[in-house]
């Protein structure tokens, strides 16, 4: 995760299944909260992925990163 923080808007994700199935994502955007802030947990719209790191000078905070579905095929 350590070169998320330089990730550009549009960047393509493939996430590989194992049972052949490969999962296409576009990086949309990233946030920044406290662990105290659970909203992003109450999401209930299309399929995403995000991805979740922590940031700060301790790491004190959590860091999503969200990427909107493109599509799903099979592997080559």
């Amino acid at each position: 995760f350590s070169t998320l923080k330089s990730i550009k808007t549009g960047a393509l994700v493939e996430v590989v299944t194992d049972n052949g199935l490969v999962f296409t994502y576009r990086f949309t955007s990233s946030q920044v909260v406290s662990p105290a802030d659970g909203s992003i947990f109450d999401y209930t719209g299309k399929p995403m992925l995000t991805l979740q790191t922590c940031t700060g000078t301790f790491m004190q905070n959590r860091q999503f990163f969200h990427f909107d579905f493109v599509g799903v095929s099979k592997v080559n």
